[in-house]
C-alpha cells in the first residue's frame, strides 16, 4: 500500500522529466522547430495555430526573438493589434538593433492607424539595417498612406533593390 502512495506521489514528477528538454540545445532546438511550424502555418492563412505554435516556442526557449517576431505578425493577420505590439516589444527587449523587430511593431501601429508612430519605428529598423528591404517596403506603404508618393516609390525602389518580396496579402 505505501508502495502504492509513493508512485501516485512522484508520478506528476516523472511526466514533467518526461515532458521537458533534458538540455538547453533540446530546447533550443523544440523552441526552433515550433518556429518553423508557425511559419508554415501562417503561409496556410492558419492563424491562430500559428499562434499556437509561436506560444510554444517561446515556451521552450524564451530567449527566441524570432519567435516573438513571428507571433507579432500573426497576430496582425487575426487583427490582435496590442498582443502584436507586446510580442513585438519582447522581441525589442531581447534583440534591440533587428529591424525586423521594429518592422512587426510597426504593422500593429499601421493597422491602428497610427501612421506617424509606424513611420518613427520603420525608421529605427532602416537605421539599424540600411538594407532591410523588408523595413522599406513597410515604409513605402506608410508613406503612400501619408500620401507621401514621392518618398513612397522612392522606397518600394529600395525594398525591390534590396531583394524583398512582400508576402501575400502584404
Amino acid at each position: 500500500m505505501r508502495l502504492g502512495f509513493f508512485r501516485l506521489a512522484i508520478a506528476p514528477f516523472l511526466i514533467c522529466q518526461l515532458l521537458l528538454p533534458a538540455t538547453a540545445e533540446e530546447a533550443n532546438a523544440d523552441s526552433i522547430l515550433a518556429d518553423v511550424r508557425g511559419m508554415s502555418l501562417m503561409k496556410e492563412a492558419k492563424y491562430k495555430e500559428a499562434i499556437a505554435a509561436f506560444d510554444e516556442a517561446i515556451q521552450a526557449d524564451a530567449s527566441n526573438w524570432t519567435a516573438y517576431v513571428h507571433r507579432s505578425k500573426a497576430y496582425v493577420k487575426e487583427g490582435k493589434y496590442e498582443e502584436a505590439l507586446s510580442s513585438a516589444d519582447r522581441a525589442i527587449k531581447l534583440q534591440p538593433k533587428k529591424a525586423t523587430c521594429y518592422v512587426s511593431r510597426a504593422q500593429a501601429l499601421m493597422k491602428m492607424s497610427q501612421t506617424s508612430n509606424a513611420l518613427a519605428e520603420l525608421n529605427k529598423a532602416i537605421m539599424f539595417d540600411p538594407q532591410s528591404g523588408e523595413a522599406y517596403y513597410w515604409r513605402a506603404k506608410v508613406w503612400a498612406q501619408l500620401g507621401n508618393l514621392d518618398r513612397s516609390l522612392k522606397d518600394r525602389a529600395s525594398a525591390a533593390h534590396y531583394g524583398y518580396v512582400p508576402a501575400p496579402g502584404d
